[in-house]
């Protein structure tokens, strides 16, 4: 880092303001999905949930502890510049970003015909393909008939994929079955 203070103070306030940003938009997301999500659930009585990984969340709860025990550390015996303290309250902040996006993105509730995702409930006649994304992080990308995509973390968008492809298979059933009834 520049020995130069305000050099130093400039980078930490465009480091705050960035994960500020973030964390925002990510707890407004968080906010339209509870609110989206309780609607959704009290017209279908008929869902199943998609859970993922309780993994994930315990890393970002270790990320956001660490973050801000070394923020109160050098608070309190004045180890580190403010500059540093700083940057770890900024960064424990992002882990709670982190952490309201990914109980957005990672949660799903499947019905019969589709799920519901963050606010919308997507039918599985809407898709159009999946395409596997990413050689680190891989993820999932749902093609949708509105030119829409969908990014989602891998295991959710492997469950989806999985209950698509039963939900055709159903769907053939059906109508062979309709078929000899008529």
């Amino acid at each position: 880092m520049s020995e130069n203070p305000v050099v130093q103070m400039i980078f930490v306030v465009i480091i705050v303001l960035v994960f500020g940003y973030y964390t925002v938009r990510s707890l407004q997301q968080y906010h339209q999905f509870r609110i989206a999500s309780k609607e959704f659930l009290a017209s279908h009585t008929d869902t199943e949930p998609y859970r993922s990984s309780k993994a994930w969340f315990v890393w970002i709860a270790l990320g956001c502890a660490l973050s801000l025990f070394f923020a109160i550390l050098g608070t309190m015996d004045q180890s580190m510049d403010l500059s540093s303290t700083i940057s770890f309250y900024a960064l424990a902040v992002a882990f709670v970003g982190l952490y309201a996006e990914g109980y957005t993105r990672r949660n799903v509730w499947y019905t019969d015909d589709g799920f519901f995702f963050i606010d919308t409930y997507y039918r599985f006649r809407s898709i159009r393909g999946f395409e596997e994304k990413g050689k680190f992080a891989k993820s999932m990308e749902i093609t949708l008939t509105n030119q829409e995509y969908l990014d989602l973390p891998m295991g959710l968008g492997t469950d989806i994929r999985n209950r698509y492809e039963q939900w055709k298979v159903n769907k053939k059933k059906n109508k062979r079955h309709g078929s000899r009834k008529k």
